[in-house]
């Protein structure tokens, strides 16, 4: 299935998950989409509330994109798809450097 376009709509809260509301675009037709994600992940810090859209969005994108594309119009977010958007969307670590330390003669309490 080739996608022209994902579009986010919004999200619902259930009791056990929040959904997120998606729509693909394929020239005039269109189909709406909900991608799950357990209320547990939020609670545990495994995922954040700022990040929920873009972790669905990449969610839907893999399952459309498949080399068997699902037919399924849900889809529940998994430990799998929480580290594949952690991965992807990690900062490399800056290395700290500490500053190097003044000439001992140019230290304050060497100086008179």
């Amino acid at each position: 299935m080739t996608i022209a376009a994902l579009e986010y709509l919004g999200f619902k809260t259930t009791s056990d998950s929040r959904e997120y509301h998606l729509r693909s675009r394929v020239g005039a037709d269109r189909r709406d989409y909900t991608v799950g994600i357990a209320h547990e992940a939020f609670a545990s810090g495994q995922a954040r509330y700022q990040d929920g859209p873009a972790i669905c969005y990449e969610k839907l994108e893999r399952e459309l994109h498949a080399p068997e594309p699902s037919q399924a119009c849900h889809f529940d977010v998994d430990a799998a798809d929480l580290l594949a958007f952690h991965q992807a969307h990690a900062s490399p670590q800056k290395k700290r450097q500490k500053p190097a330390a003044p000439p001992a003669e140019e230290r304050p309490e060497n100086q008179r």
